[in-house]
């Protein structure tokens, strides 16, 4: 006997949500697991570990930084690992494309159902669900307390809209929409509650603190960052617009806001007062949100540095405008159910194409973090972990599997004085993100520091710049208390030249000691009277603001497209100190527009003795070509216009074997 088609076809109606539910729910599960990395960097394991050993250190349940309602939730995952902590996150998405599509139901939003769909796979969202990182559960908290708005169940609304804030600080621009939402309803009585979550964790932090208004006396970011100071546009997240939406999403969601403004318009009294409450709890938090953390970066304020990760949370109030945006199509355009069946079926994969155009999924580990791994394998193959390790970036601790509050074991350095107390023998990892960054702790004052002899250099197969300008590196070095280490750079220089040997020699661009002239160089600059070998050498005259240039295209390097190394060294003669002389050895790859991978190196901060030689090593990791015309520079870039000497000059192309 056949099935029933009406039977079969209201129990597909009715559980459709339900089936999609649970096949998103399925596929982000087996994405998070595959997942090595995590979108976000660091941050995921800042949050991991307050998470993780807060059972064991009670004060870190209300950890500002970590976000108390946050930790409190999730702590019970962290516990069982970083995998699990990442499923927290899946399951709160989960939800929240549920409560969503609830939302989507009240206001009467056809088909209700894609609502799930465009909220999961909105790209920034997807991508930022198998992470350790607070907006997930920001964006929960946040439809949650809607939808109880639109149930009316007005006290739970004001209750769970509480507790925002203790998710992600920012929380607090969106109490005040929720507060004039009930007073529009007149639900007077609901208004009280919106000070639970304020008063409830004042209470418990208070024990810890020893301060019932810790939470205002301890924010998570001051309000001017001592590190985080470089702000930007003012219309920057604009601009990231669709690294945050997705082209088909973003169309859609400027669809969904249009229709709020066609629709009251269009309608009755009731039909507008309805409109309203939407565009009030759906739109303007999402448009506070945004223009909140437009102008905190603008004016860098809060510690904001423009990541546009931190939209993620406002993301699910996007897609059910967005859904807005596919029935005004549906109810402008197609009309007919057939048509917009059709056309429900095609956006579904043009917007999971969209997003996996933008963000890869599973997540790979980011370049960085296989940096920081690979020297905490060698750090343990080495059998370095038997006394306390220190660091800079919290991954270090992570791959090592430590327990980072306990400083017996391992601790983080702030800031360069603070390399006096790390004890004889032990080691100190530094890397050039969080090391000159957050811990304050330049590489010249390791380099230079008499007590640390450096013994391990890491580097990524392909040139980093990470935050700062820095050239991503990592660095392992081990104190000495009693000898006095003299030349750390000569070290790193056997190091790299050991780290060549993975490489072949493919391509020499210049090779030359100015004997017998230099091709590309002015011959008359050529002197006869100083030189480090031989008997010539070459002169960067007063006039010359670009000088030593080698220049070659990459077709006549190598025929694979690969990343590359250039090695340059040469020996230098400055008749006064570069400090007023300023000059950097440029080393580029450029297409017909623009250099696309610079590196300069100031000649200054190379600590080079006046009136003698000195010898200079450089190495950059350059990026696959765009293509065989690009160009290959090295040049010496003389804004000082102070005459000095240069001789034994090689620039050389390194290809992996």
């Amino acid at each position: 006997m056949s099935p029933d088609p009406a039977f079969m076809k209201s129990f597909f109606e009715k559980y459709l949500y339900l089936i999609i539910l649970s096949l998103c729910f399925l596929f982000l599960v087996i994405m998070s697991l595959l997942s090595e990395g995590y979108y976000g960097g660091a941050d995921n394991i800042n949050h991991y570990f307050i998470a993780r050993f807060a059972f064991h250190y009670p004060h870190l349940f209300m950890n500002s930084w970590g976000r108390p309602l946050y930790t409190i939730l999730s702590s019970p995952f962290a516990c069982l690992g970083f995998a699990w902590m990442k499923l927290f996150n899946v399951l709160l998405g989960v939800l929240t494309a549920f409560f969503s599509y609830q939302i989507a139901k009240k206001l009467d939003i056809r088909p209700a159902w894609l609502t799930i769909i465009l909220v999961i796979f909105t790209p920034l969202y997807c991508v930022m669900l198998p992470t350790g990182l607070t907006e997930i559960l920001f964006g929960f908290v946040l439809i949650l307390s809607i939808y109880l708005f639109f149930d009316e169940k007005y006290i739970f609304s004001a209750i769970v809209i509480s507790f925002i804030p203790f998710a992600r600080t920012e929380g607090i621009v969106i109490i005040p929409i929720l507060f004039f939402a009930y007073l529009a309803r007149k639900k007077f009585i609901a208004i009280p509650f919106l000070l639970t979550g304020f008063v409830v964790f004042s209470i418990i932090g208070s024990f810890f603190y020893k301060d019932l208004l810790w939470i205002i006396n301890n924010p998570a970011y001051p309000i001017h960052h001592p590190i985080y100071k470089q702000g930007g546009p003012l219309l920057h997240f604009v601009r990231n617009s669709t690294f945050i939406f997705g082209s088909p999403v973003k169309i859609l969601f400027i669809l969904g806001t249009f229709s709020l403004i066609y629709r009251f318009f269009r309608t009755g009294k009731t039909g507008k007062i309805r409109i309203l409450f939407e565009t009030w709890l759906i739109f303007v938090p999402f448009l506070v949100y945004f223009t909140a953390h437009s102008y905190l970066y603008w004016k860098t304020l809060g510690g904001s540095i423009g990541l546009v990760r931190v939209m993620a949370g406002v993301l699910p109030l996007a897609a059910i405008l967005a859904s807005r945006g596919v029935q005004l199509i549906d109810e402008g355009i197609l009309r007919i159910n057939r048509l917009k069946s059709v056309f429900h079926m095609v956006l579904i994969p043009i917007v999971l194409y969209a997003g996996f155009q933008l963000y890869t999924l599973p997540v790979k580990l980011g370049p960085e973090e296989s940096v920081v791994k690979n020297t905490t394998k060698w750090v343990k193959d080495q059998g370095l972990t038997k006394k306390p390790v220190f660091f800079t970036d919290l991954n270090v601790p992570f791959f090592l599997d430590m327990d980072v509050y306990n400083t017996a074991k391992c601790d983080q350095i702030w800031f360069a004085k603070d390399i006096k107390t790390i004890p004889d023998s032990c080691i100190f990892i530094w890397d050039a993100h969080f090391g000159p960054n957050e811990s304050q702790t330049p590489l010249d004052s390791l380099m230079l520091n008499p007590h640390l002899r450096l013994i391990g250099l890491f580097e990524p197969e392909s040139e980093i710049i990470t935050f700062g300008g820095y050239n991503y590196e990592v660095y392992v070095f081990r104190n000495f208390s009693g000898i006095q280490i003299q030349d750390n750079r000569m070290i790193r220089d056997s190091l790299l030249m050991m780290k060549d040997e993975s490489f072949s020699n493919e391509k020499s661009l210049v090779n030359c000691d100015f004997e017998m002239g230099c091709p590309g160089m002015d011959a008359g600059k050529i002197l006869s009277d100083t030189a480090h070998s031989g008997n010539h050498s070459y002169r960067m005259a007063f006039n010359d603001e670009f000088g030593g240039t080698v220049t070659t295209k990459y077709r006549e390097i190598s025929a694979r497209n690969d990343a590359f190394r250039v090695r340059a060294t040469f020996f230098i003669y400055p008749l006064v100190p570069f400090s007023i002389n300023k000059t950097d050895v440029v080393i580029s790859l450029e297409d017909k527009k623009s250099a696309y991978s610079y590196h300069g190196f100031p000649l200054e901060k190379m600590d080079l003795k006046v009136n003698q030689w000195n010898a200079v090593s450089l190495r950059v990791n350059l990026p696959e070509v765009h293509s065989a015309d690009d160009v290959v520079k090295f040049y010496f870039w003389h804004q000082g216009k102070k005459e000095f000497l240069i001789d034994d000059l090689r620039v050389e192309v390194l290809l992996k074997k």
